[in-house]
Parts: C-alpha cells; sequence; structure tokens
C-alpha cells in the first residue's frame, strides 16, 4: 500500500489542488507532506499518528518562498480543517495550538500512545487558544486516580460532548455549559479495575451522573466487542446505566436493545438457518 501511495502522489504532485476533503488512516509525516500541498479542501483528519500542529506550523513556517502556490494551499488546507482525530506518540503534547493555523477546527480527539503520566496543566496549555471554538474535545489516554481541575470548563466554555480521563463530578460543570454528552473510556476500564464492584465504582468516578444535569453517555467501543470479548464488563456498565435511567450508546450509536435487535433481524434475514432441536428421549 505504501509503494501505491507514493506512486499516486508522485504522479499526480504537479495537479494540484486536489478535491480530496477526507484522510482516514495513518500515514507517516514524509507520505503526508506532499498531499497536504496537494489538498486545500482537506475538512477531516482521522486515525493519524502524529504531532498534528507542530507539523502543519512546521511545514507552514519552513516554506522557503512565500509566493509558493503550494505553500498557500497548505496554509488554506488547514484553515479549513474542522476534524482532527489523532494519536499521539509522544508523551509530552505540543504546544499551544493556534487558532490562526486551525481557525475551523470544532471536533478534536487526542489519544496519548505512552503509558507516562500527563500533568492536567498540560492540557490546559495546549487548548488555552483553540479551546473556546472546540464543540468536541475527546482526550484518550490510561484513567487517571486525579480529580479534574474544574478550571477545565471555562476553557471549554462552548464544547457539548467530551471524553476525560479524569475523576470528576458532574456538579462540577457550570450550570450554564452547554455539556450534553459524555463519551466513557469503555475501552480501558475493563482492563485497569479487576471485577464488577471496581467497574461499578470506577464508572461512578469517570462517567458521574446527576439529576441536576441530564447527560447522555456513548461507549468509546461497540456492544458487539464487550458482548464476545468481556460479557461480564458489558452487562455491567448496561447495568449501571440502566439502573440510574441513563441512556448509553455504543460507538455506531445503538443502544444494548438496539444491538440485539439487529442480530435476531440480521439471523432472520440468512437464507439458511440453523436450528436447535431438543432430543427425544428414548
Amino acid at each position: 500500500m505504501k509503494h501505491v501511495w507514493m506512486s499516486t502522489l508522485n504522479e499526480y504532485k504537479d495537479t494540484y489542488p486536489w478535491k480530496l476533503e477526507i484522510i482516514d488512516g495513518s500515514y507517516e509525516e514524509e507520505h503526508m507532506s506532499p498531499l497536504m500541498r496537494l489538498a486545500p479542501n482537506l475538512r477531516v483528519i482521522t486515525s493519524q499518528r502524529w504531532d498534528f500542529s507542530q507539523y502543519f506550523e512546521g511545514f507552514i513556517s519552513n516554506s522557503g518562498h512565500s509566493l509558493d502556490p503550494q505553500i498557500s494551499i497548505s496554509v488554506s488546507g488547514a484553515k479549513n480543517l474542522g476534524t482532527i482525530h489523532t494519536t499521539n506518540r509522544n508523551p509530552l503534547l505540543s504546544p499551544p495550538i493556534s487558532t490562526d493555523t486551525f481557525p475551523s477546527l470544532r471536533y478534536l480527539s487526542i489519544g496519548l500512545d505512552t503509558p507516562f503520566p500527563l500533568e492536567q496543566q498540560e492540557i490546559h496549555t495546549l487548548l488555552q487558544h483553540i479551546g473556546p471554538q472546540l464543540h468536541t474535545f475527546y482526550f484518550r489516554h490510561r484513567l487517571y486516580p486525579a480529580t479534574l481541575d474544574p478550571s477545565l470548563w471555562n476553557i471549554l466554555p462552548n464544547v457539548d460532548n467530551i471524553q476525560l480521563p479524569f475523576q470528576w463530578a458532574a456538579s462540577d460543570v457550570p450550570k450554564e455549559h452547554p455539556l450534553k454528552r459524555v463519551q466513557v473510556a469503555a475501552w480501558e476500564i475493563p482492563y485497569e479495575f479487576n471485577d464488577d464492584s471496581a467497574w461499578n465504582s470506577a464508572l461512578s468516578l469517570y462517567c458521574p451522573l446527576s439529576p441536576q444535569r441530564k447527560l447522555s453517555f456513548a461507549m468509546d467501543a461497540t456492544w458487539k466487542y464487550h458482548l464476545f470479548e468481556n460479557p461480564s464488563f458489558a452487562m455491567c456498565i448496561w447495568s449501571y446505566f440502566e439502573d440510574k435511567n441513563a441512556h448509553l450508546e455504543d460507538a455506531h450509536g445503538d443502544s444494548l436493545s438496539q444491538y440485539i435487535l439487529f442480530l435476531i433481524k440480521a439471523f432472520w434475514k440468512q437464507p439458511q438457518r440453523t436450528y436447535c432441536k431438543t432430543p427425544a428421549h428414548e
């Protein structure tokens, strides 16, 4: 695939601009660099494994020629980006993300692919400029025993969809804050905690519920994954939210009942179905 990718870029490198708007997949920086020069309409980047802020700002600032059309296109591409979903291999986050570089950014998902701990202040520094314009912010990392610094809500005053690796309370969210949806770290909880009682405790700390603020919840995994890989946790997390009359979806937007109904329909539509019959007693 790498050779096909590079061959395509080399063949069409002078035929910019491309109409490409979405990149989904992980490509190394040397593969992305020529593409960024060709895609002024780029709006969505997902599943990338590089430091997007340093990469874009470094690429733009190191241009060589102020009138180079490829450079102006790269700047335009960065300014059109509304969605970035990336995994950072560096235990340190980028410098503050510039609103000048990403004025259209509304959806930001960052995962740290490192076991090292992270100070909350690093997140505050990263978001100090870009935070007010975000509507969704997912920060995916190992779960921390630390309590969330509530000043984060002031840095993210317009976020209505969030995922955090810290313990927090719904009562800490300002009453006028637009938060509506919380993404649950369903990948992390069953591996960092051992049993049902620990899972319930973790859910209460990392997925807070409050009668004063009605929130909806969604896992960062699917029912299919948990039902087949860890059915005990699937039932535990379903019961936790069901008992508290809170809505829980999976990463595809399905409730457990919707997913089970889908399985029944999918089975029923199979052209050849095998039924288990109870053997007759002799």
